[in-house]
């Protein structure tokens, strides 16, 4: 398994999560459990991981940069 992104909170590695699975990944949050019992200790360490298989990596990681890139939804939308 390979670390894709690095979530300050829980809320954001599960969204990214639900992001992945959108697209056919499985993806992992390894720290789930321990981020919600102790979320502070997250904030100032490396983060919640989300994982995926290591052959869809670089697939993952251009799907979370994409959407961390694109433009936030206006409410006229």
């Amino acid at each position: 398994m390979t670390t894709v992104a690095n979530c300050f909170h829980l809320m954001e590695a599960e969204s990214i999560r639900l992001l992945l699975a959108s697209h056919d990944i499985d993806a992992d949050i390894p720290d789930a459990i321990s981020a919600g019992l102790v979320p502070p200790f997250f904030v100032t360490k490396s983060g919640v991981r989300v994982q995926v298989e290591d052959s869809l990596a670089e697939e993952a990681r251009a799907i979370i940069r994409d959407y961390r890139n694109s433009p936030a939804p206006s409410m006229e939308d």
